[in-house]
């Protein structure tokens, strides 16, 4: 499986997101989100909690919800998409953007733990086997 990490970021700053009612994604990100989903890419995104730069990119939504909020059909979705900013690096948050690489563990079991998390909640199963 292939994907993308995204971490420490403040990318909501710049992009409004797909849970945004009010917000109208183009063409393009419309495709790339259907592409993500139907060709088992994931695109996760762990933040610590005290990190003053790591913003949530988006609620979490269900493929079916997802889909709807696309307006275009999703055939098949295996990919994954998900947030979880709620990871406590137990550093303070002056040092907390920077503790990724210190808090190394933590972050590496939190990444791991959201991909499973995601793909029970975007498909609203529960899978020992993952």
């Amino acid at each position: 499986m292939k994907g993308i990490v995204n971490f420490a970021s403040p990318l909501v700053l710049f992009y409004s997101d797909l849970a945004d009612s009010d917000y109208q994604l183009n063409y393009y990100n419309k495709l790339m989100v259907k592409y993500i989903l139907e060709n088992g890419i994931f695109w996760i995104t762990v933040n610590f909690r005290e990190d003053p730069l790591g913003f949530p990119t988006s609620r979490n939504m269900t493929a079916n919800e997802i889909a709807e909020k696309l307006g275009l059909e999703v055939n098949n979705p295996t990919g994954v998409i998900y947030d979880d900013s709620s990871v406590w690096s137990k550093r303070m948050f002056a040092f907390a953007h920077t503790s990724y690489w210190s808090a190394r563990k933590a972050f590496a079991k939190a990444v791991v733990k959201s991909f499973i998390n995601g793909y029970e909640y975007l498909y609203n199963v529960k899978n020992e086997n993952l």
